[in-house]
């Protein structure tokens, strides 16, 4: 479009600077109720997460404990004693276990650990087997060495040994 002097016009309209409203952002982020609200979140998350893992560790323990209890017969064989449960409101750790070695058989151990219970552990081809610093074979471990074993518990009430720790005779 031309204006009355032959220039073109310009048909994108300007506007004004100020267009009467005024947006000022609250000041909320800096606020001392919005730190307390995030600050109790964070903390609330934290908790929550740490009950979670509190409750997930307890079922597994219950679950170890309910399973040794359940293969007592198939794992170790009828005995005449009673079998001693665990304490009252107590459950094994079904990752480690220190004990004294009661036999052995090709890649099974039976130990006795400091509650008088027997568990199972069962030794596989990864599993590290050491006396201080010399890796041993599971052929190595003999019947009243004390030991240290870190494992996983498996659906029968026993321990898969990722790591057994053979302790030195004094």
């Amino acid at each position: 479009m031309e204006n009355s002097n032959g220039t073109e016009k310009s048909q994108v309209s300007e506007k004004p600077a100020n267009s009467g409203i005024n947006v000022e952002f609250p000041k909320i982020p800096h606020s001392r109720i919005f730190k307390f609200v995030v600050v109790f979140l964070v903390e609330l998350i934290l908790l929550v997460g740490v009950f979670s893992l509190g409750i997930k560790i307890g079922f597994k323990k219950a679950n170890f404990t309910s399973a040794w209890t359940q293969n007592y017969i198939n794992n170790f064989g009828e005995r005449r004693t009673l079998i001693q449960p665990p304490p009252s409101g107590a459950f094994f750790n079904p990752h480690d276990l220190d004990g004294t070695v009661l036999s052995i058989d090709k890649n099974t151990l039976v130990i006795k650990d400091e509650d008088n219970t027997e568990k199972i552990v069962l030794i596989s081809p990864s599993t590290v087997i050491r006396l201080n610093f010399q890796n041993l074979q599971p052929a190595d471990i003999k019947t009243g060495e004390e030991t240290v074993v870190i494992g996983e518990p498996n659906p029968q009430g026993q321990i898969e040994a990722k790591l057994i720790r053979v302790l030195e005779q004094k």
